[in-house]
């Protein structure tokens, strides 16, 4: 595949991610389930799910090498749980305005590759 698709690709992937994110925070918010820190958790866990999905693509790319792959893996890996783990461990955030944008962007580009048409 193509490095500017791939790239697009993923790009498309976060921006659904973030839609989504943005959608399900405003529920809470809506319902009175969120305030003010869930949201800036939120916020910044937006931030991890773009660096993750960034080392996804940087995965994605170096893939014949395997070790370079296995790095970004594990990059990508510390970008996503990371910051759950450590809203969970801290008593001033919230470690489900963290999950929230996490749990978007890998099902998003699986979705997107799916629907691809083959070139």
């Amino acid at each position: 595949m193509d490095a500017r698709v791939r790239k697009r690709m993923c790009a498309a992937a976060f921006g659904i991610a973030a839609a989504l994110s943005a959608a399900v925070l405003g529920a809470l918010w809506l319902c009175d389930m969120a305030d003010a820190r869930r949201l800036v958790c939120g916020a910044l866990g937006l931030c991890f799910a773009a660096l993750a999905t960034l080392c996804l693509e940087r995965c994605w790319a170096s893939a014949p090498d395997a070790g370079r792959a296995a790095v970004w893996y594990v990059l990508h890996l510390a970008c996503e749980l990371g910051p759950v783990l450590a809203a969970m461990l801290l008593p001033f955030a919230d470690a489900l305005g963290v999950l929230i944008p996490q749990l978007f962007p890998v099902p998003a580009l699986a979705v997107l590759l799916a629907v691809k048409k083959p070139e």
